[in-house]
């Protein structure tokens, strides 16, 4: 990691952005191995109940991770024309978690199915939108998923003298809340 101190800065950073293409290509290179363990069910035969307890118990991936790659994995499976989207970084595992998380709650609440093609103009939509402007996107096109917003869990005790408590804020809200 010291070597890093004596590069200059173009170096430097041509160094960074060949790592983040290389990282990206990792990523998708585990979304393809997770493919191929739940095609093969390995997790079953390694003894793990789920690919989901497999990424987190084998692979020591925390809930929230294994989650998203998971769920990016699996609309990787059904749209592969996604997978140029994030190795050029348009798309991020993230984004695509996002939009599994959407279109499974669409399919259990509303009983609406997009095909592939609609699955890639959804995602290909939010190309370079941030995580949280995603979720707003996705939240506008599906009353399911604001109804599961706004019955989630609201108030929670976080340690002995300190409570988590959740708000519903409107825009004008937030703009006060930043400033």
């Amino acid at each position: 990691m010291n070597s890093l101190t004596v590069l200059t800065d173009l170096v430097l950073l041509n160094e960074t952005q060949k790592r983040v293409f290389a990282e990206r290509s990792a990523t998708l290179s585990v979304l393809h191995c997770l493919r191929e363990i739940e095609a093969r069910q390995l997790f079953a035969r390694e003894g793990y109940a789920s690919l989901f307890e497999m990424c987190r118990d084998r692979f020591d991936y925390s809930e929230a991770a294994a989650l998203r790659r998971i769920d990016a994995m699996r609309l990787l499976k059904e749209v592969p024309a996604l997978e140029s989207k994030v190795e050029s970084g348009e798309l991020k595992l993230s984004q695509l978690a996002q939009v599994q998380t959407f279109l499974k709650v669409e399919r259990k609440d509303a009983g609406k199915t997009y095909t592939p093609e609609q699955k890639f103009a959804l995602a290909t939509s939010l190309s370079g939108c941030s995580t949280r402007e995603t979720e707003k996107r996705l939240l506008d096109k599906s009353p399911s998923l604001q109804a599961r917003r706004e019955t989630s869990e609201s108030i929670r005790p976080v340690t002995a003298t300190h409570t988590q408590v959740k708000i519903v804020a409107d825009e004008e809200l937030m703009n006060l809340l930043e400033e």
